[in-house]
Protein backbone atom coordinates (compact mmCIF):
# COMPACT_ATOMS: atom_id res chain seq x y z
CA UNK A 1 0.00 0.00 0.00
CA UNK A 2 1.38 3.52 -0.55
CA UNK A 3 2.77 5.24 2.71
CA UNK A 4 1.82 8.98 4.03
CA UNK A 5 4.80 10.28 2.11
CA UNK A 6 3.46 8.80 -1.40
CA UNK A 7 5.92 5.75 -1.50
CA UNK A 8 4.91 1.97 -1.63
CA UNK A 9 4.81 -0.56 1.45
CA UNK A 10 4.57 -4.40 0.68
CA UNK A 11 1.24 -6.34 0.64
CA UNK A 12 2.60 -9.98 -0.58
CA UNK A 13 5.06 -12.30 -1.85
CA UNK A 14 6.09 -12.95 -5.34
CA UNK A 15 9.22 -14.21 -6.53
CA UNK A 16 12.42 -15.77 -5.42
CA UNK A 17 13.96 -14.70 -1.87
CA UNK A 18 15.68 -11.12 -2.27
CA UNK A 19 19.34 -11.28 -0.05
CA UNK A 20 19.04 -7.49 0.00
CA UNK A 21 16.17 -7.98 2.40
CA UNK A 22 16.26 -11.13 3.71
CA UNK A 23 12.72 -12.30 2.75
CA UNK A 24 11.19 -12.06 -0.62
CA UNK A 25 10.49 -9.96 -3.74
CA UNK A 26 6.86 -8.64 -3.18
CA UNK A 27 4.20 -7.11 -5.40
CA UNK A 28 2.79 -3.93 -5.00
CA UNK A 29 -0.32 -2.00 -5.85
CA UNK A 30 -1.75 1.51 -4.47
CA UNK A 31 -3.58 1.88 -1.25
CA UNK A 32 -7.13 1.99 -1.06
CA UNK A 33 -7.30 5.77 -0.01
CA UNK A 34 -4.14 7.89 0.37
CA UNK A 35 -4.56 12.03 1.45
CA UNK A 36 -1.33 13.52 0.44
CA UNK A 37 -1.10 17.36 1.58
CA UNK A 38 1.86 19.24 -0.03
CA UNK A 39 3.63 21.07 2.97
CA UNK A 40 3.84 19.38 6.74
CA UNK A 41 4.25 23.45 8.28
CA UNK A 42 4.55 27.06 7.30
CA UNK A 43 5.93 30.23 9.05
CA UNK A 44 4.34 33.14 7.75
CA UNK A 45 7.38 35.12 9.46
CA UNK A 46 6.69 39.08 10.30
CA UNK A 47 3.42 40.22 9.98
CA UNK A 48 2.42 43.59 11.53
CA UNK A 49 -0.27 43.88 14.39
CA UNK A 50 -3.61 43.93 13.05
CA UNK A 51 -2.39 43.38 9.06
CA UNK A 52 -2.63 40.44 7.59
CA UNK A 53 -0.32 38.26 5.12
CA UNK A 54 -0.58 36.90 2.17
CA UNK A 55 -2.33 34.29 2.11
CA UNK A 56 -0.82 30.56 1.87
CA UNK A 57 -2.03 27.53 -0.52
CA UNK A 58 -1.88 23.82 1.11
CA UNK A 59 -3.28 21.31 -1.38
CA UNK A 60 -4.87 18.04 -0.40
CA UNK A 61 -4.46 15.18 -2.58
CA UNK A 62 -6.18 11.71 -2.98
CA UNK A 63 -3.77 9.38 -4.46
CA UNK A 64 -5.66 6.13 -3.51
CA UNK A 65 -7.87 3.77 -6.13
CA UNK A 66 -10.55 4.96 -3.99
CA UNK A 67 -12.64 8.00 -3.45
CA UNK A 68 -11.50 9.49 0.32
CA UNK A 69 -13.76 11.42 2.62
CA UNK A 70 -12.65 14.46 4.42
CA UNK A 71 -14.28 16.07 8.09
CA UNK A 72 -14.54 19.66 8.98
CA UNK A 73 -10.96 21.13 8.45
CA UNK A 74 -10.28 23.69 11.13
CA UNK A 75 -7.48 25.56 12.86
CA UNK A 76 -6.84 25.05 16.72
CA UNK A 77 -4.60 25.55 19.26
CA UNK A 78 -3.47 28.17 21.35
CA UNK A 79 -3.44 31.16 18.51
CA UNK A 80 -6.00 29.46 16.69
CA UNK A 81 -7.97 33.01 16.41
CA UNK A 82 -5.27 35.04 14.81
CA UNK A 83 -5.05 32.40 11.66
CA UNK A 84 -7.85 31.75 9.41
CA UNK A 85 -9.18 29.73 6.88
CA UNK A 86 -9.58 32.44 3.60
CA UNK A 87 -10.63 29.71 1.15
CA UNK A 88 -11.44 26.11 0.78
CA UNK A 89 -12.08 24.16 -2.27
CA UNK A 90 -12.16 20.91 -0.24
CA UNK A 91 -15.66 19.22 -0.57
CA UNK A 92 -16.65 15.95 1.54
CA UNK A 93 -15.18 13.71 -1.11
CA UNK A 94 -12.31 13.48 -2.89
CA UNK A 95 -12.19 11.38 -5.19
CA UNK A 96 -9.53 8.60 -6.72
CA UNK A 97 -6.41 8.64 -8.67
CA UNK A 98 -4.87 12.13 -8.09
CA UNK A 99 -8.05 14.40 -7.08
CA UNK A 100 -6.65 17.67 -5.09
CA UNK A 101 -8.28 20.60 -3.30
CA UNK A 102 -6.95 23.86 -1.74
CA UNK A 103 -6.77 25.27 1.66
CA UNK A 104 -5.47 29.04 1.72
CA UNK A 105 -4.41 30.45 5.25
CA UNK A 106 -3.51 33.79 6.44
CA UNK A 107 -2.19 35.22 9.58
CA UNK A 108 -3.63 38.22 11.42
CA UNK A 109 -1.69 39.06 14.53
CA UNK A 110 -4.17 40.83 17.24
CA UNK A 111 -1.27 41.77 19.29
CA UNK A 112 2.43 40.98 20.76
CA UNK A 113 1.20 39.83 23.70
CA UNK A 114 1.78 37.26 26.01
CA UNK A 115 4.46 36.39 23.01
CA UNK A 116 4.87 37.45 19.43
CA UNK A 117 5.62 33.73 18.75
CA UNK A 118 2.03 32.50 17.32
CA UNK A 119 1.75 28.90 16.66
CA UNK A 120 -1.64 27.11 16.18
CA UNK A 121 -2.53 23.70 14.12
CA UNK A 122 -4.47 23.20 10.33
CA UNK A 123 -6.43 19.73 11.30
CA UNK A 124 -7.66 18.15 8.25
CA UNK A 125 -9.68 14.88 8.97
CA UNK A 126 -10.11 12.17 6.44
CA UNK A 127 -11.30 8.34 6.46
CA UNK A 128 -7.13 7.64 5.02
CA UNK A 129 -6.61 4.46 7.27
CA UNK A 130 -2.80 5.42 7.48
CA UNK A 131 -3.59 8.70 9.81
CA UNK A 132 -3.43 7.32 13.48
CA UNK A 133 -6.10 9.86 14.63
CA UNK A 134 -8.34 10.32 11.47
CA UNK A 135 -6.80 13.86 10.78
CA UNK A 136 -3.48 15.30 9.42
CA UNK A 137 -2.34 18.26 11.23
CA UNK A 138 -0.16 20.60 9.73
CA UNK A 139 1.91 23.39 12.14
CA UNK A 140 0.99 26.98 11.60
CA UNK A 141 3.62 30.14 13.00
CA UNK A 142 4.13 33.51 12.24
CA UNK A 143 5.44 36.43 14.14
CA UNK A 144 3.53 39.21 15.68
CA UNK A 145 5.47 42.72 14.83
CA UNK A 146 4.74 46.57 15.83
CA UNK A 147 5.35 50.03 13.92
CA UNK A 148 8.53 50.89 14.93
CA UNK A 149 8.70 55.09 16.15
CA UNK A 150 11.29 57.38 16.84
CA UNK A 151 11.68 58.56 20.75
CA UNK A 152 14.02 62.12 20.58
CA UNK A 153 15.04 63.29 23.74
CA UNK A 154 15.91 67.41 24.14
CA UNK A 155 17.93 69.07 26.96
CA UNK A 156 17.22 72.65 27.61
CA UNK A 157 19.67 74.45 30.13
CA UNK A 158 22.41 71.73 31.44
CA UNK A 159 21.96 67.91 32.21
CA UNK A 160 22.06 64.64 30.46
CA UNK A 161 18.82 62.38 29.86
CA UNK A 162 19.66 58.59 30.18
CA UNK A 163 17.26 55.39 29.56
CA UNK A 164 16.85 52.48 32.14
CA UNK A 165 18.13 50.60 28.52
CA UNK A 166 21.05 52.11 28.24
CA UNK A 167 20.42 53.38 24.80
CA UNK A 168 19.52 56.94 24.99
CA UNK A 169 22.41 59.30 26.75
CA UNK A 170 21.27 62.56 25.41
CA UNK A 171 22.92 66.34 26.87
CA UNK A 172 26.01 66.74 28.83
CA UNK A 173 26.76 63.56 29.20
CA UNK A 174 26.17 62.42 25.34
CA UNK A 175 24.85 63.18 22.24
CA UNK A 176 22.22 59.63 21.64
CA UNK A 177 19.12 61.67 21.51
CA UNK A 178 17.12 59.78 19.08
CA UNK A 179 15.92 55.43 19.57
CA UNK A 180 13.77 53.62 17.60
CA UNK A 181 11.28 51.51 19.57
CA UNK A 182 8.20 49.37 18.95
CA UNK A 183 4.51 50.72 19.84
CA UNK A 184 3.36 49.71 22.68
CA UNK A 185 6.79 50.31 24.47
CA UNK A 186 7.00 51.73 27.89
CA UNK A 187 10.53 54.02 28.09
CA UNK A 188 11.79 55.12 31.44
CA UNK A 189 13.82 58.72 31.20
CA UNK A 190 15.77 60.00 34.08
CA UNK A 191 17.02 63.53 33.91
CA UNK A 192 20.58 64.13 35.91
CA UNK A 193 21.90 67.89 36.47
CA UNK A 194 24.84 68.99 35.94
CA UNK A 195 25.96 70.82 38.77
CA UNK A 196 24.51 74.24 39.79
CA UNK A 197 21.50 73.20 38.02
CA UNK A 198 18.31 71.27 38.69
CA UNK A 199 15.29 69.99 36.81
CA UNK A 200 12.70 72.05 36.45
CA UNK A 201 10.32 69.83 34.42
CA UNK A 202 9.67 67.61 32.03
CA UNK A 203 7.54 68.55 28.58
CA UNK A 204 5.95 65.87 26.07
CA UNK A 205 5.13 62.25 25.86
CA UNK A 206 2.52 62.66 28.64
CA UNK A 207 5.39 63.70 31.30
CA UNK A 208 5.48 66.95 33.70
CA UNK A 209 7.08 67.59 37.21
CA UNK A 210 10.96 66.71 37.80
CA UNK A 211 10.64 63.13 38.87
CA UNK A 212 11.39 60.06 36.12
CA UNK A 213 9.52 60.59 32.85
CA UNK A 214 7.71 57.16 31.94
CA UNK A 215 6.75 57.73 28.17
CA UNK A 216 4.56 54.94 26.36
CA UNK A 217 5.58 54.84 22.65
CA UNK A 218 2.28 55.21 20.12
CA UNK A 219 4.03 57.15 17.57
CA UNK A 220 6.91 59.54 16.89
CA UNK A 221 7.37 61.52 20.45
CA UNK A 222 9.60 64.27 21.76
CA UNK A 223 10.51 64.36 25.20
CA UNK A 224 12.09 67.82 26.98
CA UNK A 225 13.78 68.03 30.22
CA UNK A 226 14.34 71.89 30.58
CA UNK A 227 16.81 72.73 33.60
CA UNK A 228 17.69 75.77 35.85
CA UNK A 229 19.99 77.41 37.69
CA UNK A 230 19.70 75.73 40.92
CA UNK A 231 17.55 78.03 43.82
CA UNK A 232 19.67 79.88 46.35
CA UNK A 233 18.54 82.48 48.76
CA UNK A 234 15.68 81.78 51.23
CA UNK A 235 14.43 78.02 50.80
CA UNK A 236 11.09 76.79 51.38
CA UNK A 237 9.77 77.24 55.21
CA UNK A 238 6.91 74.69 56.00
CA UNK A 239 5.10 75.41 59.31
CA UNK A 240 2.94 73.52 61.31
CA UNK A 241 1.18 74.67 64.14
CA UNK A 242 -1.40 73.38 66.99
CA UNK A 243 -4.05 75.74 68.64
CA UNK A 244 -2.08 78.70 67.00
CA UNK A 245 1.76 77.58 68.57
CA UNK A 246 4.53 75.90 66.99
CA UNK A 247 5.43 74.39 70.10
CA UNK A 248 5.33 70.59 70.85
CA UNK A 249 2.50 70.60 73.64
CA UNK A 250 1.19 68.18 76.70
CA UNK A 251 -2.77 68.61 76.08
CA UNK A 252 -5.67 66.58 77.54
CA UNK A 253 -8.09 64.68 75.17
CA UNK A 254 -10.93 67.07 75.92
CA UNK A 255 -9.73 69.60 74.98
CA UNK A 256 -9.92 71.37 71.17
CA UNK A 257 -7.12 70.57 69.47
CA UNK A 258 -6.41 72.55 65.87
CA UNK A 259 -3.25 72.23 64.01
CA UNK A 260 -2.83 74.25 60.73
CA UNK A 261 0.00 74.38 58.32
CA UNK A 262 1.07 77.00 56.13
CA UNK A 263 3.91 77.50 54.01
CA UNK A 264 6.51 80.44 52.17
CA UNK A 265 7.90 78.89 49.25
CA UNK A 266 10.63 81.32 49.58
CA UNK A 267 13.45 81.63 46.55
CA UNK A 268 12.05 77.87 45.60
CA UNK A 269 8.76 79.66 44.36
CA UNK A 270 8.13 78.16 40.43
CA UNK A 271 9.81 74.98 41.36
CA UNK A 272 8.30 71.67 41.25
CA UNK A 273 8.26 69.65 44.33
CA UNK A 274 5.83 67.36 46.56
CA UNK A 275 4.58 68.09 49.30
CA UNK A 276 3.90 65.87 52.78
CA UNK A 277 1.56 65.79 55.35
CA UNK A 278 2.14 63.09 57.58
CA UNK A 279 1.43 61.75 60.50
CA UNK A 280 2.50 59.21 63.85
CA UNK A 281 -0.52 58.01 66.07
CA UNK A 282 -0.59 55.33 68.52
CA UNK A 283 -2.88 53.49 65.27
CA UNK A 284 0.25 53.87 62.74
CA UNK A 285 1.45 56.00 60.43
CA UNK A 286 -0.98 58.25 57.99
CA UNK A 287 -1.04 60.52 55.26
CA UNK A 288 -3.27 63.37 54.82
CA UNK A 289 -4.80 63.34 51.21
CA UNK A 290 -6.45 66.94 49.87
CA UNK A 291 -9.30 67.43 47.58
CA UNK A 292 -8.01 70.64 45.64
CA UNK A 293 -11.43 71.45 44.13
CA UNK A 294 -12.97 70.81 47.92
CA UNK A 295 -10.42 72.50 49.53
CA UNK A 296 -10.49 69.99 52.39
CA UNK A 297 -9.02 66.84 53.19
CA UNK A 298 -8.40 63.37 55.10
CA UNK A 299 -5.77 61.34 56.98
CA UNK A 300 -5.59 57.90 55.30
CA UNK A 301 -3.83 54.86 55.93
CA UNK A 302 -1.51 55.13 52.56
CA UNK A 303 1.24 56.37 51.19
CA UNK A 304 0.17 59.28 49.45
CA UNK A 305 1.65 63.12 48.59
CA UNK A 306 -0.38 65.59 50.13
CA UNK A 307 -0.10 67.61 46.81
CA UNK A 308 2.35 67.85 43.78
CA UNK A 309 2.76 70.66 41.76
CA UNK A 310 4.76 74.27 41.27
CA UNK A 311 5.43 76.11 45.12
CA UNK A 312 3.09 79.03 43.76
CA UNK A 313 1.47 81.61 45.92
CA UNK A 314 -1.29 81.28 44.20
CA UNK A 315 -1.06 77.71 43.00
CA UNK A 316 -0.13 76.03 46.37
CA UNK A 317 -2.68 75.22 49.21
CA UNK A 318 -1.48 76.64 52.49
CA UNK A 319 0.96 78.88 50.44
CA UNK A 320 -1.39 82.25 50.71
CA UNK A 321 -3.82 80.81 53.91
CA UNK A 322 -3.15 78.63 56.84
CA UNK A 323 -5.11 75.45 56.64
CA UNK A 324 -6.83 72.99 58.83
CA UNK A 325 -5.61 68.95 58.99
CA UNK A 326 -6.77 68.05 62.45
CA UNK A 327 -9.38 69.45 64.18
CA UNK A 328 -11.38 67.81 67.23
CA UNK A 329 -14.04 69.96 67.17
CA UNK A 330 -15.43 68.20 64.35
CA UNK A 331 -14.61 64.50 65.69
CA UNK A 332 -17.83 62.26 66.51
CA UNK A 333 -15.34 61.24 70.07
CA UNK A 334 -11.92 62.43 71.83
CA UNK A 335 -8.60 60.82 69.93
CA UNK A 336 -6.95 58.36 71.81
CA UNK A 337 -4.18 59.06 74.45
CA UNK A 338 -0.88 58.68 73.29
CA UNK A 339 1.72 60.34 71.42
CA UNK A 340 0.99 61.75 67.88
CA UNK A 341 3.58 63.32 65.73
CA UNK A 342 3.00 65.45 63.03
CA UNK A 343 5.11 66.30 60.01
CA UNK A 344 4.80 68.89 57.19
CA UNK A 345 7.32 68.16 54.64
CA UNK A 346 8.59 69.69 51.15
CA UNK A 347 11.31 67.83 48.79
CA UNK A 348 11.94 69.24 45.69
CA UNK A 349 11.68 66.16 43.20
CA UNK A 350 8.00 65.94 42.36
CA UNK A 351 7.45 62.17 41.69
CA UNK A 352 5.94 60.79 44.44
CA UNK A 353 8.00 59.35 46.57
CA UNK A 354 9.48 61.18 50.13
CA UNK A 355 12.94 61.88 49.17
CA UNK A 356 14.59 62.10 51.96
CA UNK A 357 17.93 63.93 50.24
CA UNK A 358 20.18 66.59 52.44
CA UNK A 359 19.46 69.53 50.51
CA UNK A 360 16.25 68.81 49.49
CA UNK A 361 14.06 68.43 52.08
CA UNK A 362 12.13 70.93 54.16
CA UNK A 363 10.31 69.73 57.26
CA UNK A 364 8.81 70.75 60.26
CA UNK A 365 7.21 68.98 62.97
CA UNK A 366 5.31 68.64 66.41
CA UNK A 367 4.47 66.72 69.06
CA UNK A 368 0.99 66.06 70.76
CA UNK A 369 1.34 64.21 74.29
CA UNK A 370 -2.32 63.42 74.54
CA UNK A 371 -3.67 62.78 77.90
CA UNK A 372 -6.92 61.77 79.83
Amino acid sequence: MQAPDGGYVVIGTFGAQDSDTDGYLFKIRPEARNIRVDFEAHDFGDVMVNESSDSFTFTVENNGSTDLTLGQISIEGNDSTEFEISRNTCTNTLTKDGAKCEVDVIFTPASTLPTPNKNTTLVIPSDDPDTETDEMTIELTGNATTQPFTLTAQVNGSGTITDTGGLINCGTGGTDCEEIYNSGTTVTLSAEADPGSVLSEWSGGGCSGNGDCIVTITGDTTVTATFTDEPTGVPPAPDIKVNGVDNDMVIKRDMDILITVSLDPGDWEGSFADMWLLSETPGGWHFYEYDEIAGTGEWINDYYPFWQGELDSAGTPGIADSITIYDTAAMATPPDVGIYTFYFAIDDTMNGVFDNNEGSLFIDSLELDIMY
